[in-house]
């Protein structure tokens, strides 16, 4: 025991005393929010380029809406401080339409926005008031050769379609304020469940709960996953490959057994992971507590997050280190690397069924299989409503057993592996030397 915690302290001081290590810890969560932080960084860098934008009016009455409500939207455009713009001014110009030679008409003003003319055309279909007339003859064409600009498109969708509807209530004779009473909308509140206070006795009311929050909660569980494995687990596999083409590991194992190294490799990543984890987990409340989060980031879910990392290390750090031991150099470590990550992966492509019924069948059996249980158990423990607590409680045993099964038959490929050189060995005989010895 004395020579594994020997090896175990010396791989975590090699791990956390090095300069990438503090870089990573930084970096990561900069990588992860970087499109967040990006966006919030970028957004006042808008173009402020003025759209102009053609308009064949086959309806006759719908051109002026456009071009009131347009004035009106460049008109606001300034900031009232520094009097400069704040977005790009959108101007329609009415273009007649062209009966006898509609195809020609089109071409022609596609050509000039080919030429910088225009930005886009719209054109209005004659019947476009009309509830049941020809879609053909009630339609909105709008012509662009950059159609994921949206801007314009959503402004004239929605001044349209709204004077479309006032016309058609006009002509009904009703009172579009009238209509606009009827049909206003009533958002729907989500609030939890009505409780009864534990030392009065008294009802209290429903908290209304916030799906922003727990959607967080469940993205920074997946993100701790994935960066503790990444930080962890994953250098395993090169260190030990290292050693291996070093010949390092042949003068280690003069003095210590296979199954000795590799054990005390698995407790020195168990600490790295421990310490980014402890690191994270403290930010993370903190932020919590900062928000008014705190009742979403409760204890009995920091500690079955820190209970199911330390499984998760401790099984992939295994087959990590399999890899390593296994492969003759760092092309053939690669190419055996990514069908072990793509298990780690494989429970986000499962994430959404698992977050809209995490008490559904699917999702226990799913967090169930020992190589899922680590990242689907956190997330469905992250979620709402709160599952039985045997589910965890069994996710834990069968992640303990797959583990141990994961280190003796890692122990068995590390044993074989870290002394063949020049051949690296497939899945084939990895099984093998898994089984046999």
């Amino acid at each position: 025991m004395r020579k594994i915690l020997v090896i175990a302290v010396r791989e975590y001081q090699a791990a956390v005393r090095t300069k990438m290590f503090i870089i990573t810890l930084v970096l990561m969560p900069v990588l992860c929010t970087g499109g967040l932080i990006t966006h919030k960084l970028l957004g006042g860098q808008v173009d402020t380029t003025d759209r102009r934008v053609a308009v064949i009016d086959r309806s006759g009455i719908l051109f002026d809406v456009l071009a009131k409500a347009s004035d009106e939207r460049n008109a606001s455009l300034k900031d009232p401080k520094t009097g400069e713009k704040t977005g790009p001014a959108f101007f329609f110009d009415s273009v007649a339409p062209d009966d006898a030679d509609p195809d020609g008409q089109r071409l022609a003003l596609s050509n000039d926005i080919r030429q910088g003319r225009y930005f886009a055309f719209i054109e209005i279909g004659p019947d476009v008031v009309e509830p049941e007339a020809d879609p053909e003859r009630a339609c909105i064409e709008y012509y662009t050769d950059t159609p994921m600009y949206f801007p314009i498109q959503k402004f004239v969708d929605s001044l349209l379609n709204n004077a479309i509807q006032s016309h058609r209530l006009a002509k009904a004779g009703i009172d579009k304020t009238v209509v606009d009473r009827a049909t206003r909308w009533v958002p729907v509140e989500t609030l939890g469940l009505v409780q009864v206070d534990a030392k009065t006795g008294e009802v209290r009311g429903a908290d209304r709960k916030s799906i922003e929050a727990h959607v967080g909660v469940v993205v920074f569980c997946l993100f701790l996953v994935f960066m503790v494995i990444t930080v962890g687990a994953v250098p395993l596999m090169q260190s030990v490959l290292e050693e291996k083409m070093q010949r390092i590991a042949e003068v280690l194992l003069g003095s210590v057994t296979p199954f000795q190294l590799m054990a005390g490799k698995l407790l020195g990543v168990v600490g790295v992971s421990l310490t980014v984890l402890v690191l994270y987990v403290i930010a993370g409340v903190g932020v919590a507590e900062a928000v008014g989060l705190k009742s979403v980031a409760t204890r009995s879910l920091i500690a079955w997050i820190v209970a199911y990392q330390m499984l998760a290390i401790l099984m992939f750090g295994s087959f990590f280190s399999a890899i390593g031991a296994a492969c003759s150099d760092l092309k053939e470590a690669q190419s055996a690397f990514l069908p072990v990550w793509l298990i780690v992966c494989v429970p986000m492509f499962m994430l959404g069924p698992i977050l809209e019924e995490p008490t559904s069948t699917f999702a226990t059996v799913v967090s169930l299989i020992p190589l899922f249980t680590p990242i689907v158990m956190i997330v469905r423990l992250a979620a709402v409503p709160v599952i039985p607590l045997w589910q965890p409680m069994l996710g834990v045993v069968l992640t303990l057993a797959m583990t141990a099964l994961a280190v003796f038959a890692s122990g068995r490929i590390f044993r074989v592996g870290l002394l063949m050189q020049g051949k690296g060995a497939s899945f084939r005989d990895m099984l093998r030397w898994a089984i046999r010895g």
